[in-house]
């Protein structure tokens, strides 16, 4: 009984502690709190002294009866001050002097399920306070969240920037794929918060200053729910999650790679006959080479068959099966478990970042294309981590430093892994790796101290630099792909996207397919081989 009454009381001591405030709404102009309002219950009963006193107290906690309260001060009562929902305790008779032990037993039997009961009732109500939390702009671009059950009493401050990019609306992240519609490089630097708004129903809605451009002109606003994975609540005590080591593989390529924009790849470009790749002979090895040392190769006069693109696939000695499939369709549709089964813009990227061995080649067979728009782009990372280098780009670092997280969390799979854009070896000298790819990023974790969120600036600013140097239309290559084309390219190097296109206006069909990086090396190396015996005949 001790335990239950010390409980109750404690809880009961913890929600006076609470203050009822209650603001609905703020700006970056106004800069006022957001608090939620807190129920208060409290117990009061004397304390007699001395044996007297003792049986005194005795008497009138188990021998109160349960007071009648008129109906004027219904809304003080304790039902109503425990939860809004009604909280019902049992009655007890009153003890006299002719109690027996038995009634004295069945009063505490009774008192105890009471305070139990209310110390039930004290702790969810403190657990749904606990999740409420307070909200406070310290600056245009910085928030303070803050909750009044916190223990260690600690601040969680925000940027715009952070916020901006974990904002869980359908416009930024598809329901069905669980896809980024837009890459944390697109945020402006000059990101502010415009206005705050706590709804009745608890969730957080956001308008920005110098929003995302396209985001803007759909007037986006960032809805952050009242619970669940998105909510704010979640996003501040979540702690991290494990993601997956990178391998790097150390084998060199036995080809020279060749950086190239569009003024370079574009007189070079190889395409080769369907017929000719399949002899195995002088046109694959040259196309295999070509694919090494450009990382972009087209195949012409492919036949209109679904297993096609395996069978090209296959002259590297296998195919690496992923949970799409041994190969997989590339058709709008809706609903689309990816970005890239939709008619939307599809930004420059590489595939399956989230796996612990990307592809290395991927091959996409064009079946049908008779929609306007949905042209293919394609731009060399290497090339732009090589401009970014001779602009002495200070946030070059950052970007070989920062870890960015990649996610894949639908349909029953469950992928993580951290990877910096740049991998920088020999002292910060050479790239050796460039991994990008905004669509399938998951959210940061939450900068700490202002250490790190001056870090996670220099990051934003030096991820902003190098999307815009693989976007500039003179680094690009542009292709509609016609139906019997199939282009090779390398995964973990050229970034691939599509222009928008309208799915009313015709059918879009690719068959795609992937090849592993063992694979391919083993492959280069079979032809490395084959030229040295060559050589020596």
């Amino acid at each position: 009984m001790r335990t239950s009454i010390s409980s109750a009381a404690r809880a009961s001591r913890a929600l006076n502690a609470t203050r009822p405030a209650s603001a609905l709404s703020f700006s970056s102009r106004s800069r006022s709190h957001i608090h939620a309002s807190a129920a208060r219950i409290h117990t009061t009963y004397p304390r007699p002294q001395g044996a007297e006193g003792a049986v005194a107290s005795l008497r009138q906690v188990f021998g109160r009866p349960k007071p009648e309260t008129p109906a004027s001060e219904a809304s003080e009562s304790l039902e109503t001050s425990a939860s809004s929902d009604s909280l019902l305790l049992e009655p007890y008779e009153p003890l006299t002097t002719s109690s027996t032990l038995a009634d004295l037993d069945r009063s505490v039997r009774t008192y105890l399920r009471n305070a139990n009961t209310l110390t039930t009732a004290i702790r969810r109500e403190r657990s749904r306070l606990a999740q409420r939390w307070t909200y406070e702009l310290i600056s245009d671009d910085l928030m303070q969240i803050q909750r009044p059950f916190d223990y260690d009493n600690k601040p969680r401050l925000l940027s715009a920037i952070y916020l901006r990019d974990r904002c869980p609306c359908p416009q930024c992240v598809s329901p069905s794929s669980g896809n980024k519609s837009f890459s944390s490089a697109e945020i402006p630097e000059a990101l502010k918060f415009d206005t705050v708004t706590k709804h009745p129903d608890g969730s957080l809605h956001i308008t920005w200053q110098h929003d995302i451009p396209r985001a803007a002109a759909a007037n986006h606003v960032s809805v952050f729910p009242a619970a669940g994975p998105q909510s704010m609540s979640r996003i501040a005590t979540e702690q991290s999650l494990p993601f997956a080591p990178t391998r790097v593989y150390f084998t060199k390529d036995p080809v020279k790679r060749l950086l190239w924009d569009n003024a370079i790849l574009a007189p070079r470009l190889q395409t080769i006959p369907y017929a000719d790749w399949m002899a195995g002979g002088d046109a694959f090895r040259a196309g295999a080479q070509e694919l090494a040392a450009t990382g972009l190769v087209f195949l012409t006069g492919v036949p209109h068959s679904e297993t096609a693109v395996a069978d090209i696939g296959l002259t590297f000695g296998a195919l690496k099966e992923t949970f799409y499939g041994r190969t997989w369709d590339v058709i709008s549709k809706p609903d689309a478990e990816n970005v890239a089964y939709t008619s939307s813009y599809l930004g420059l990227h590489s595939d399956m970042l989230y796996l612990e061995s990307p592809p290395r080649i991927q091959l996409l067979h064009c079946l049908e294309n008779s929609c306007s728009g949905g042209e293919s782009i394609f731009s060399d990372a290497f090339f732009a981590a090589r401009v970014m280098r001779k602009r002495q780009a200070t946030q070059l670092k950052a970007l070989g430093e920062v870890k960015v997280p990649y996610h894949y969390s639908k349909n029953g799979f469950f992928y993580r892994q951290t990877r910096p854009v740049f991998k920088l070896t020999g002292n910060g000298k050479h790239i050796e790796d460039v991994w990008w790819s905004p669509p399938f990023q998951a959210p940061f974790h939450i900068p700490n101290s202002d250490k790190e969120r001056a870090r996670f600036r220099e990051w934003h600013s030096g991820a902003r630099m190098f999307q815009k140097i693989l976007e500039d239309e003179a680094h690009m290559f542009q292709r509609k792909l016609q139906p019997g084309e199939c282009v090779l390219f390398d995964n973990q190097r050229v970034l691939h996207g599509r222009r928008e296109f309208d799915a009313g206006s015709g059918r879009r069909w690719l068959k795609g397919t992937y090849v592993a990086n063992e694979d391919f090396l083993s492959t280069l190396n079979k032809l490395h081989e084959f030229r040295y015996a060559e050589s020596r005949t």
